[in-house]
């Protein structure tokens, strides 16, 4: 999440088998409750953990506790010289290590023994009420902090090049939604069978952009007279169909 300084952590701890169950060596203390994890020092002071992951997920560049279990009661999780790592870092996979029922990630952030609210200025959030969410949303742009509701939440992704091909129409927001989160804008935009799929390249955003879908072609002239009296060129149009779907930029 934020840069900083890896101050404890364990890489190499067995997962729990049987979903629910712990494993033997958490209640015999030579497991941490965090089963592989890193605590992070950011430059605040404030204080973030990574846990529960996948043995052996973290790099051994980041933690060099490489046993797995404790030699002895309570061992030593701390880092002499830790290594330094940046946002957006990939830092290990999702497990069920330590004291965890069932594969998750657990984040939370402290400061002088008190626990810290974490900020995020971008992801998306949709409901998980009855442990229930669907792909396609509606998903709502995270404002600061996450909801106080039970929430599935669909981090960005790094800025880069990548293509999607004949993503379904009514799938096709959440994931036009998602590129858009991650700072990132359609180079072009293709569509298929009256706009029941789409396929599109996308980039890192620059400027300003708009983009829209599944217009007939009146909306899709009144959108062009918009924007165009905006200032926005259009630099991507495809029809399929009665359907179309372009891209404006300036």
């Amino acid at each position: 999440m934020t840069a900083g300084t890896v101050i404890k952590c364990w890489r190499n701890a067995p997962e729990n088998s049987v979903v629910g169950e712990r494993h033997p060596a958490l209640a015999d203390g030579k497991m941490a409750g965090g089963g592989n994890h890193l605590w992070v020092r950011h430059g605040d002071g404030s204080l973030a953990l990574y846990a529960h992951m996948i043995p052996g997920s973290i790099p051994a560049a980041l933690c060099p506790h490489n046993d797995t279990l404790f030699t002895k009661a309570k061992g030593n999780t701390e880092v002499a010289t830790g290594a330094s790592i940046a946002a957006g870092q990939m830092l290990g996979r999702i497990g069920n290590s330590g004291s965890s029922s069932s594969p998750h990630l657990h984040v939370h952030m402290e400061k002088d023994g008190k626990p810290q609210k974490m900020l995020f200025t971008r992801g998306l959030t949709t409901s998980y009420a009855g442990d229930k969410a669907s792909f396609n949303g509606p998903w709502s742009a995270v404002d600061g902090v996450l909801p106080n509701a039970p929430v599935l939440v669909w981090a960005p992704r790094k800025p880069g090049s990548y293509t999607w091909k004949g993503t379904p129409d009514e799938e096709y927001q959440g994931l036009f939604d998602h590129m858009s989160d991650s700072g990132m804008i359609p180079k072009w935009i293709s569509c298929a069978g009256n706009g029941s799929s789409y396929s599109a390249e996308w980039q890192p955003a620059s400027g300003q952009w708009r983009s829209h879908h599944g217009m007939t072609a009146a909306i899709a002239a009144d959108k062009d007279a918009l924007y165009a009296g905006q200032g926005f060129k259009r630099t991507s149009a495809y029809t399929c169909g009665s359907r179309q779907v372009a891209v404006w930029r300036k």
